[in-house]
C-alpha cells in the first residue's frame, strides 16, 4: 500500500509508477545475450553498459525500513550510525561501461568492476562479495552476503529525477526497505515543479 506521503515523494522523483516497474522487475530477470568467450559468475547474467541517466550526484529524500533490515541481517548499530550522518546524505555515482564508482562526500570513494564480485569497504562495514551489474541501462542489481550469511539484493532504478533502491533479503520477505534519492543539479531544484492551474469547474 502506498501512503499519500509516499506518493508525494515518488511523484517528486518522477517515479509514481515505481510499483508497476518493480513488479515487472521481480517477475522476470532480464539476462542480456552472451558473446563468445564471455564469462559471468554462476547464475548471473552479464552486465549491459549503464546508461547516461546513472552518473550524477544524488541526495536522499526518503527511506524506510533500511535500519531495521540491516540490523536484522547482522550489521552493527555503529555501522548504521556511520552511514546516517548529520546533514544531507549525498552520493556521487560515476558509471562507465565496465565499472561504477561511488563516493560519499570526500570520505569514501569506491570503484567497482561490473559483473565481477569484489571486496569493498563502505562506511562502517567490509563486504567480501559485492557484485554489481546492470540488467538494463537504467537498472542496477547489487548482491552481497550480509554478516549473518543471508544474501541481500538491491535493485536500483534510475530516472532523470533520481533513483529508487529496493532491498530484498533471502528468507525475510517481511522486510521491504526502500530509499529514494533525487538528482542534485547545482543551482536547480529538481523538486520544484511548475504551478498547475485548476480547472474552473
Amino acid at each position: 500500500m502506498i501512503t499519500a506521503a509516499r506518493r508525494t515523494v515518488l511523484g517528486l522523483l518522477g517515479l509514481a509508477t515505481v510499483n508497476a516497474l518493480n513488479a515487472r522487475a521481480r517477475a522476470q530477470e532480464v539476462v542480456p545475450a552472451r558473446r563468445p568467450g564471455d564469462v559471468a559468475p554462476e547464475g548471473v547474467g552479464l552486465s549491459v553498459p549503464p546508461g547516461p541517466l546513472v552518473s550524477g550526484t544524488y541526495e536522499i529524500v526518503h527511506q524506510e525500513g533500511y535500519a531495521v533490515a540491516l540490523l536484522a541481517v547482522g550489521f552493527s548499530q555503529d555501522t548504521l550510525l556511520q552511514q546516517l550522518r548529520l546533514g544531507p546524505q549525498r552520493i556521487t555515482i560515476a558509471a562507465a561501461p565496465s565499472t561504477i564508482s561511488f563516493g560519499f562526500g570526500s570520505d569514501v570513494r569506491s570503484r567497482v568492476p561490473l559483473n565481477s564480485p569484489v571486496a569493498i569497504d563502505i562506511p562502517g562495514a567490509h563486504i567480501t562479495d559485492w557484485l554489481a551489474r546492470f540488467d538494463l541501462p537504467s537498472r542496477q542489481i547489487i548482491t552481497f552476503t550480509a554478516p549473518d550469511g543471508r544474501r541481500v539484493k538491491a535493485t536500483q532504478t534510475f530516472s532523470s529525477q533520481g533513483y529508487i533502491s529496493l532491498l530484498a533479503i533471502d528468507g525475510a520477505p517481511e522486510f521491504k526497505p526502500a530509499r529514494m534519492w533525487r538528482r542534485v543539479v547545482e543551482g536547480v531544484d529538481v523538486r520544484r515543479q511548475p504551478k498547475g492551474h485548476l480547472l474552473p469547474i
